[in-house]
């Protein structure tokens, strides 16, 4: 019972160390974002939308394709990745 105690005032304590270090970075990026939106839009949302929906998840979807090996998946990741990167 006692080490249960214990483990769970290290857990909180855990907690509250994650909540000190993330809440400033919370409070800059909402001031960033009333503040400076236009470069935030153009520094950090944009690369990160175009990083995640045009490299990575295509990239997920062809290996799922090739993992599963269905054909119809196959050939459209295949024509994805064609006529995008000429």
């Amino acid at each position: 019972m006692v080490d249960g105690w214990r483990m769970q005032s290290n857990n909180e304590d855990v907690v509250e160390e994650i909540r000190r270090l993330v809440f400033p970075v919370g409070v800059a990026a909402c001031l960033a974002a009333v503040g400076l939106p236009n470069v935030l839009t153009k520094y950090a949302i944009y690369p990160g939308f175009r990083l995640v929906f045009g490299t990575l998840y295509p990239a997920y979807a062809s290996y799922k394709a090739v993992r599963t090996k269905d054909v119809k998946e196959y050939v459209s990741s295949y024509l994805y990745l064609l006529y995008t990167y000429k």
